[in-house]
């Protein structure tokens, strides 16, 4: 009967030092992983649906004067005839005129305090003051 008290306490032992050790081992290896930056988890992978390259801002003279569309006009979004159409003017819609680009016939518009994009000269005038005679 001793004996197998005695057995008793050696299984009871061997299951405490494994379940410390067990312990221990998970603790470690959490810690490992925040100090050391290659002991990272797997991360998702997110694939690349469109790559789109963005033409450098040409240089630029400023006008800030309030100018106006003869008829609708496409605002693209670079000064260039086939760059795409990122918003309309409609006929005789008035905008700020913000700059023109240099050596070319586009110009920057500008529409509640920040630039949208370029409209071609042709299609827009600057808008007339009429000085008022006394």
């Amino acid at each position: 009967m001793l004996r197998t008290h005695i057995s008793f306490s050696k299984a009871t032992r061997h299951l405490r030092i494994f379940f410390f050790m067990t312990v221990a081992a998970v603790l470690l290896a959490g810690c490992a992983g925040r100090n050391n930056p290659q002991a990272v988890v797997a991360q998702p992978v997110v694939p690349l649906v469109q790559k789109i390259e963005v033409a450098p801002m040409p240089t630029l003279i400023m006008i800030n004067k309030t100018y106006k569309t003869k008829n609708a006009v496409p605002v693209r979004s670079a000064p260039d005839p086939e760059a795409s159409v990122v918003t309309n003017l409609q006929t005789n819609e008035k905008f700020t005129a913000v700059a023109q680009v240099e050596n070319s016939e586009w110009i920057l518009v500008g529409k509640d305090n920040r630039s949208i994009g370029f409209v071609h000269q042709a299609l827009v005038q600057p808008l007339s003051i009429k000085k008022k005679t006394k």
